[in-house]
Formats: C-alpha cells, structure tokens, sequence
C-alpha cells in the first residue's frame, strides 16, 4: 500500500474524521465560509436590502431597549444602597461590599457610583478599637 494525503473516512460520512481534514476538504470548508460572508456583507451595503436591514434588527431593538433599562436600575439600586448605608451607619460600604452584594464587577460599581456623583473615601479604613 502507498502512502497517500487522503486520509481515511469514517463510515457513512462525505468528510474526514475532525481531527483530520484532507487539503480539499479544507480548500472547500474555507470556500463556503468566505462565499457566505461575502453575501452577507453585500446584503448590509445594498441599499435595495433595507427590508433585511429593518427585520434583522427588530429584534436586537427591543433586547437593548431591556439591557438599557436593566442596567440602569442596577445602577440606581447601587446608588440608592450606598446613600442609604451611609446614612444609617454613617460609614461608607467598601466597592468589594457592594459589589458582592449586587453581584457586581467593581467597575460597574464604580461607573454607576460616579455616575450618581457619589464618591467614596480613598485608601484602607481606620482600625476603629
């Protein structure tokens, strides 16, 4: 038997196993992905297309709209928490007590923070014996 580039093909199947892709096959895989972008992006730039423009992003629309809103409740929660923390205990929450809280990323608690104009004491606390 002579050694070949083919591989061997699994039964009942067009195609190679995964792990082993002859050159034709990978010539092939790699045609139908570029023709496929291709029309995709012809479909975005023709203006003739705003039919497919308008229902591709219907329903994007109404998710960010949810996202919008989800987020900015979050981030009056967070504000709201923190005004209300410091006025009951008249000590301020750390950013890894909020957001643990929250279930946060600091930075999200910094952004919502700064965006209520809420500032919280720089540096360690004060061991308080």
């Amino acid at each position: 038997m002579t050694p070949t580039n083919k591989t061997t093909k699994e039964a009942g199947t067009n195609l190679s196993s995964t792990q082993h892709v002859t050159p034709t096959e990978r010539s092939a895989l790699r045609t139908f992905g570029s023709r496929g972008g291709k029309k995709s992006a012809q479909r975005w730039t023709d203006p003739i297309q705003t039919e497919y423009h308008t229902n591709a992003r219907k329903p994007l629309e109404a998710a960010n709209k949810r996202r919008k809103l989800g987020a900015s409740s979050t981030r009056l929660e967070i504000a709201a928490a923190v005004q209300k923390h410091q006025f009951e205990l008249g000590v301020s929450p750390t950013v890894a007590e909020i957001a643990e809280e929250f279930g946060v990323s600091r930075d999200t608690v910094k952004r919502a923070l700064k965006q209520a104009g809420i500032s919280l004491p720089r540096g360690r606390r004060s061991n308080s014996k």
